[in-house]
């Protein structure tokens, strides 16, 4: 490794493992419409240039990400720290002032740093990616930053191919004097919208068509079904995770061009490229919501790709089975293979470099426990008008180890003696026989409940935000306050 490798980091918005083919490279079976259980996922060709990179990389098999939605999620990936510890959340909507990012660290260093992201809640309220980061879509200079991309999306378009062609233009014109620190957002996984042909006919057939039509408003489809408006059948989840198959296909095939252009510019070779997600999807394994993210903390959201390549460091390509990898690893890995000392820079942070996966024949996991949480939006959604439905009264927390996982939750606003007021609200599975959490044995294991509660309160004692009153809760004034409402029902965080 002469120089410093470029990076780019890929975020499959919504992104689930078990719709990729590489996840499933272990398993030769034919192409089929249906779910095969055995098979972990969808069993079709939804990711062909995501494989080609997969074969000449490492592949992390079981990742869990620490929050099921944008904010939270997408700051642990950026500072290697928990939700309690980098406090960016529903009340605050930001990384708690001090803590240093990637973005930070890296341009520090000499790194020249872009985004491209269609989740513009990476950008606004607050920007995440700091004053040294250029966003490369064009933004509108309001109050607070927002980008175009919020105000121009539609139903009836997709962003895939602006944020690809955005950065493909950025490409066009990089002259590789510094190394470059990239981050690319796709969120077209999202139900709000849709795929062009041919993907959408690939995989969604005349009668799921015809569905969707019926539908009409996917985008608020979660909504009814918490609200018991619609009762969501087999049939319609075969069709929404079709649906989810199509774009997951456009997505690569622009993923594609841009891993074309970086073979043709030279750039392949000295370039990690980080292929990842913030959260999944329920996609139809549970039910209200059968689909959508925030309201749970199952495996089927927190499970997450993690794929890296680089051709100068990685010279033997694997898939790693280790257990309990979360995505507070992926900023110290990065580190590790800049160069950089992760015990100097990220002082005290619970992330793990992943290097020594790389080159050795490692199985154990980097921790004893992976740990997840969010907290209820209610005070939030309240606090800017918004009428709270009993779906949003929870803090979700899970922890889990090698074989069992725990899920409780509270909410301090519950009315007294309500279900969710209960201490003993929670959930307990067995992950090596019951792998998408579908029976609860917490009844039968109250010592072992006992035990994993205990150990999330231990990890997680450092936290200091009051639900009550969140120590940096964000405070808009009217016209920020209306954007913020816009912005989060646009992007399917809001009826």
């Amino acid at each position: 490794m002469k120089t410093k490798p470029n990076i780019i980091i890929i975020c499959l918005d919504l992104g689930r493992p078990d719709y990729l083919g590489c996840y499933l490279s272990d398993r030769l079976v034919p192409s089929s419409a249906e779910r095969s259980a055995e098979a972990g996922g969808f069993i079709r060709n939804t990711s062909p240039n995501i494989d080609r990179v997969a074969q000449n990389g490492v592949v992390f098999e079981s990742v869990t990400a620490t929050a099921p939605w944008t904010i939270p999620s997408h700051a642990s990936m950026f500072t290697g720290l928990y939700p309690h510890q980098h406090q960016a959340n529903w009340h605050t909507f930001r990384i708690k002032p001090g803590i240093k990012t990637i973005f930070d660290l890296l341009t520090e260093q000499g790194y020249q740093s872009v985004a491209v992201t269609a989740n513009t809640l990476l950008v606004s309220p607050y920007n995440m990616f700091g004053d040294r980061t250029k966003i490369l879509n064009s933004v509108c200079r309001k109050h607070p930053e927002v980008s175009v991309f919020v105000d121009e999306f539609d139903e009836r378009k997709t962003n895939a191919p602006a944020v690809a062609n955005t950065f493909l233009g950025f490409l066009e014109s990089f002259e590789n004097d510094r190394p470059l620190l990239a981050y690319l957002n796709f969120y077209d996984l999202h139900s709000k919208y849709s795929a062009p042909e041919p993907f959408f006919s690939e995989f969604v057939s005349p009668a799921g068509r015809q569905q969707l039509k019926n539908i009409g408003d996917l985008y608020n489809l979660h909504f009814k079904e918490m609200n018991h408006q619609v009762t969501i059948t087999p049939d319609l989840i075969t069709v929404l995770r079709d649906f989810y198959c199509a774009k997951l296909k456009m997505i690569d095939h622009y993923l594609g061009e841009i891993f074309n252009t970086l073979q043709e510019k030279k750039l392949w070779d000295n370039t990690l490229l980080v292929i990842t997600s913030d959260h999944g999807d329920i996609l139809g394994d549970h039910q209200r919501p059968s689909f959508h993210h925030q309201f749970s903390i199952y495996n089927a959201v927190l499970n997450i790709p993690l794929i890296c390549h680089y051709p100068d460091f990685i010279t033997k390509p694997k898939h790693i089975n280790a257990p309990l990898i979360q995505n507070i690893d992926i900023f110290p890995t990065i580190l590790e293979i800049c160069g950089l000392p992760t015990d100097h820079l990220l002082p005290g942070a619970p992330g793990k470099s992943l290097v020594n996966y790389f080159h050795q024949n490692i199985t154990a996991s980097p921790r004893p426990f992976a740990i997840a949480q969010t907290n209820s939006p209610e005070i939030f959604l309240k606090r800017i008008g918004k009428q709270v439905e009993s779906s949003y009264v929870k803090n979700l927390y899970a922890i889990q180890n090698e074989k069992y996982k725990l899920i409780f939750s509270d909410s301090p606003l519950a009315p007294a003696g309500s279900e969710l007021s209960r201490p003993d609200f929670l959930e307990l599975y067995n992950l090596e026989s019951d792998k998408t959490e579908q029976h609860n044995i917490a009844e039968q294991h109250p010592d072992l409940v006992k035990l994993l509660k205990n150990m999330f309160f231990n990890l997680t004692q450092s936290e200091t935000e009051s639900p009550d009153a969140p120590a940096d809760s964000i405070n808009f004034n009217e016209q920020a306050t209306a954007q913020l409402k816009k912005r989060l029902k646009i992007l399917g965080y809001l009826e």
